[in-house]
């Protein structure tokens, strides 16, 4: 459960972030 909250949580920063993080793209 942990996990997926987290991913959304990555995707949601990648995309504030613009994309700058490339590293988080897993």
């Amino acid at each position: 459960m942990k996990v997926r909250w987290w991913s959304v949580a990555i995707q949601a920063a990648e995309v504030t972030d613009g994309g700058g993080t490339g590293g988080s793209c897993d």
